[in-house]
């Protein structure tokens, strides 16, 4: 990732049962910052911040969050919005 020249964003379930130190490295080596990490998991109740979403530190990010109510997943789907 960090030899992409383009800005970019990296998502998904990152499946992290004990927080963002999990990802330290990940997000340190990579030159990242987080964006969105409110808890995901289960999507009946939320606790765990599984669904994560990281950006270089070039975007410049308006907002991030997390879309709540969903009845098709057992993760609640994340978003972010970008300036361009």
């Amino acid at each position: 990732i960090k030899k992409c020249r383009r800005p970019h964003i990296v998502c998904g379930d990152f499946n992290i049962f004990d927080g963002l130190s999990e990802v330290s490295e990940f997000i340190k080596e990579n030159a990242l910052k987080v964006v969105q990490n409110k808890a995901t998991f289960p999507s009946f109740k939320p606790k765990r911040p599984l669904d994560l979403i990281f950006a270089c530190k070039q975007l410049q990010i308006k907002a991030a969050g997390v879309i709540k109510e969903v009845m098709w997943s057992d993760h609640l789907p994340v978003w972010v919005e970008i300036n361009n």
